[in-house]
């Protein structure tokens, strides 16, 4: 068992900071609907053995993270393989920012995804 306290185990997201990660993310308006995001393609250099591990920030709008069942406007969520779906319910149009993270900063990478709003959900 792990135990994660509030005070000491916590990295902290200044105004700065979540202004420089909005500059810095791959982003797309998520317009009111049901949205399925996923990992749609991953192109690493090769010889370049990887798991990606992409880091979303959705904000700005209420939604609904149906692994959580949580309405909120602000929530974080990690895909990390072609199997691992996401799926929102937008109630508000709201922003989706994507990060991936790489242990090697000096190989190169892309990562595609997709977020498909389901027929009819809007």
């Amino acid at each position: 068992m792990v135990r994660l306290n509030g005070r000491v185990n916590r990295f902290v997201l200044d105004e700065v900071a979540t202004q420089q990660l909005q500059r810095e993310a791959a982003k797309i308006v998520l317009e009111i609907g049901t949205y399925l995001i996923r990992i749609k393609e991953i192109k690493f250099e090769p010889g370049v053995e990887q798991e990606p591990l992409v880091l979303l920030w959705i904000s700005g709008g209420r939604l609904i993270n149906r692994k959580t069942g949580v309405e909120t406007s602000s929530t974080w969520s990690l895909l990390t393989g072609y199997d691992d779906v996401l799926v929102l319910e937008v109630k508000e149009a709201t922003l989706l920012c994507a990060f991936f993270f790489k242990a090697d900063s000096a190989s190169t990478g892309e990562i595609v995804l997709s977020a498909v709003q389901v027929p009819g959900s809007a």
